[in-house]
């Protein structure tokens, strides 16, 4: 897989991983940003601010390309539903590929994600908030 791809994957399969409703400590909503090259924008999709949406909303350096650029400002995860504390399971879909995305606050400033496709080919990626 490609670097924005890689990326989206791994973001949405953190999105995917949290199930049952539990409480959440953590607010996720923000900017965050990964590997330096990318941010996305977590926020709210549903009016009990239970379901997140991951969005991507900049693209910097060598992750600026024309295969990447089709889903800057593009909805990656969208509705992902809360699976324990502080986590949140959802699908992703990128290139024609649809995911696993699984969301943890590791922390106030820190979201780690994980994504998945065919089971077996997943990336992981440690975010950290910018706004």
């Amino acid at each position: 897989m490609k670097g924005i791809g890689k990326s989206i994957l791994a973001l949405g399969l953190t999105v995917a991983m949290a199930g049952a409703s539990h409480a959440q400590d953590l607010d996720p909503t923000g900017v965050w940003v990964a590997e330096k090259n990318s941010d996305y924008s977590v926020s709210w999709c549903d009016a009990d601010s239970r379901q997140l949406c991951v969005k991507l909303v900049a693209l910097r350096g060598n992750m600026r390309k024309k295969h990447n650029l089709e889903y800057l400002n593009a909805t990656i995860i969208n509705g992902a539903k809360p699976s324990g504390e502080n986590r949140w399971q959802g699908k992703m879909k990128v290139f024609g590929h649809t995911g696993d995305a699984f969301v943890t606050m590791r922390g106030e400033n820190a979201l780690h994600v994980k994504l998945c496709a065919y089971i077996v080919i997943c990336d992981e990626y440690d975010m950290t908030r910018v706004e």
